[in-house]
């Protein structure tokens, strides 16, 4: 079995913590993650994380406000195998939602990234 990594949401909004997995990196003691944003941002996001005796690793992402709209690509690197693994995730999708408005009156909104 090949090592493979995944994100536990597709999508995830401001606030949130994206919780990301690895399992079948049974010949790694350790892993290096690369996070790269789209559209680019300044800098990379560079982080370990330890391997388990089973195999599975788990590393904690937080999602910030400037990451509306933001699609991300994390590589997996084992230390000592250099094998590579790769997941998608974003933070793009939002729903408004509005209370209380009079009869016939309609909202409007947009934003920009």
């Amino acid at each position: 079995m090949n090592p493979l990594v995944s994100s536990d949401k597709d999508d995830y909004k401001p606030g949130e913590t994206a919780v990301i997995s690895g399992t079948g990196w049974y010949l790694d003691q350790s892993i290096i993650i690369d996070i790269t944003e789209d559209p680019p941002y300044d800098y990379g996001h560079s982080f370990y994380a330890d391997v388990q005796p089973d195999g599975s690793w788990q590393f904690l992402f937080p999602i910030e406000e400037r990451h509306l709209g933001t699609k991300f690509t994390l590589h997996a690197r084992g230390v000592q195998t250099d094998y590579v693994a790769t997941c998608y995730f974003t933070d793009g999708n939002f729903r408004i939602l509005a209370g209380g408005l009079p009869d016939g009156t309609a909202l409007t909104t947009s934003y920009q990234i």
